[in-house]
């Protein structure tokens, strides 16, 4: 986590104990969280994992030394160890690439320039980062901020996230570059016009039974008008 934001983000910080969570929601103690960040039920956050005034779809888990700051996550998303998020930007245009020269809201520094004239955190929509529903992010990897992940999208270990992945997209390298579909392009519009994540768990049971088999999984959502 940059180094400033830290600061700011600890805080921020309360005791997990004073946080209303869901009684599904398990959170290593090493977790630091605060009461602004929303877990919607059965969301499991491994240790030394850092979580402020973000969301955490249902189902979605991750795993150690996680930063999640101002990002939304959607449902059934699984996040291995050691993700973070890159929001914090410096101008390559101006002479200096140093905050001195444009950062005023920095209370830790003194700045030579008193006009805020460069944005310093990328955000999309207010959030520092949006990850679709159903994406599997693996070990190591970095994104940076402003970006979007599609739902079903697949992120390799090591990759670093500078653009937008598209749904339903395996991409993986320095930096990342698509690699292949999990599906053909039908099949992809029709698992993202379900929104199957949207279903209760209920429905999701029965449909389980075909979660290996996509064609018979939506064709079960069909027949059964679900």
């Amino acid at each position: 986590m940059h180094f400033y934001k830290k600061i700011r983000f600890l805080k921020k910080i309360v005791k997990q104990k004073k946080c209303h969570f869901p009684k599904s929601v398990s959170l290593d103690p090493s977790v630091l969280v605060n009461e602004k960040t929303i877990f919607e039920g059965k969301n499991i956050v491994g240790s030394d994992s850092n979580f402020c005034n973000s969301f955490f779809g249902f189902g979605s888990y991750c795993g150690s030394n996680v930063d999640l700051h101002r990002a939304k996550v959607g449902k059934y998303c699984s996040i291995a160890r050691n993700v973070h998020i890159v929001d914090a930007t410096h101008p390559i245009n101006f002479v200096s690439t140093s905050p001195l020269f444009f950062n005023t809201s920095n209370t830790n520094l003194t700045p030579l320039n008193k006009k805020n004239t460069f944005e310093e955190f990328l955000t999309i929509s207010g959030w520092s980062c949006i990850i679709g529903n159903d994406v599997w992010i693996g070990d190591s990897v970095l994104i940076k901020g402003g970006i979007k992940i599609g739902d079903g999208a697949v992120i390799g270990m090591g990759a670093v996230i500078t653009k937008d992945v598209e749904p339903y997209t395996v991409v993986g390298g320095v930096p990342a570059i698509p690699i292949t579909k999990r599906f053909d392009d039908e099949t992809i519009e029709k698992l993202i016009k379900s929104k199957w994540w949207l279903l209760p768990e209920n429905a999701l049971t029965e449909a389980g039974n075909f979660i290996n088999e996509p064609n018979k999984f939506l064709e079960f959502l069909g027949k059964n008008n679900i």
